[in-house]
């Protein structure tokens, strides 16, 4: 099995090196080389690769729903996918880095020619008004199991439900419902600030800081997708901050024993990540 996943990442980065032209030797961190600047070089990789290559079949919402991690260079990176429309004609994606330097929220679109139009906003965390919009461009390869980024040059393979990076049949790696009923523990800002958090059974969700903030507001099951949309207002004294996104398992295990809470202000100003644990 680890055989197959080296042979997927090197299939994956040959296939960068032939569309985008270029050393995938060095990996960006993150998306931040993606934004509007990138626009360009996003729209030159064409999905089949070059001309002479055979097309790659046309993209499906089915093929892209779960989780997606990045072996190297930074293993603590992972994509979730779910849709952003009841006929899933449009997909919702998060991508959240394990040093959490940023938040990325994007908007997938399958376009007709079957190619993967990507775009949305990064933000900074700890930096309000710093956003940067993203734009990229997806194949999926290997038999469906690894999803090339190619302005960024990142490869991305498929989560299986056990949490290992590993080939496995599409089925096998869908996303399962994520079940974060019970208290959490945990912290933002850094670390610097300790958050204590409970999700009720009947979709309430409520804790308090150790700033002395409070916290409450509304969880819920999205169908088909690998998080809850969470809804939650911070009150410190100064009024109150809403904050909304997704909850999803972390990408180190299948069982929910880390759950990282992504969300943007009402604004779409600024984002906030808590990072939980049992």
């Amino acid at each position: 099995r680890s055989r197959a996943l080296v042979g997927v990442v090197f299939f994956a980065l040959a296939l960068l090196q032939t569309s985008c032209g270029g050393s995938a030797g060095g990996l960006p961190g993150d998306l931040a080389g993606t934004g509007e600047s990138s626009a360009a070089g996003a729209s030159a990789g064409a999905p089949g690769g070059d001309a002479g290559q055979a097309a790659a079949p046309p993209l499906t919402a089915a093929q892209l729903l779960g989780r997606w991690i990045a072996p190297t260079p930074d293993p603590g990176l992972s994509l979730v996918i779910g849709p952003a429309s009841e006929d899933a004609s449009l997909l919702e994606a998060w991508m959240l880095g394990a040093a959490l330097r940023s938040l990325v929220r994007l908007q997938l679109r399958i376009e007709p020619d079957g190619a993967l139009a990507i775009e949305g906003w990064r933000w900074p965390l700890g930096q309000a008004g710093a956003r940067e919009a993203v734009r990229e461009r997806g194949v999926l390869v290997d038999d469906r199991h690894a999803l090339v980024l190619q302005a960024s040059q990142r490869v991305l393979l498929r989560q299986a439900l056990g949490g290992a990076p590993a080939p496995g049949s599409v089925a096998e790696a869908a996303s399962a419902p994520v079940d974060p009923v019970g208290g959490w523990e945990g912290s933002f800002d850094a670390g610097r600030i300790r958050v204590a958090l409970r999700f009720d059974l009947d979709g309430r969700l409520t804790g308090a800081s150790s700033t002395g903030c409070g916290i409450s507001g509304r969880w819920t099951q999205r169908a088909s997708a690998p998080w809850v949309d969470v809804s939650l207002g911070l009150d410190c004294g100064g009024g109150l901050m809403r904050f909304s996104g997704i909850a999803t398992v972390a990408a180190a295990g299948g069982a929910a024993r880390a759950l990282p809470l992504a969300m943007v202000d009402d604004d779409a100003g600024s984002a906030l990540v808590m990072m939980l644990a049992r």
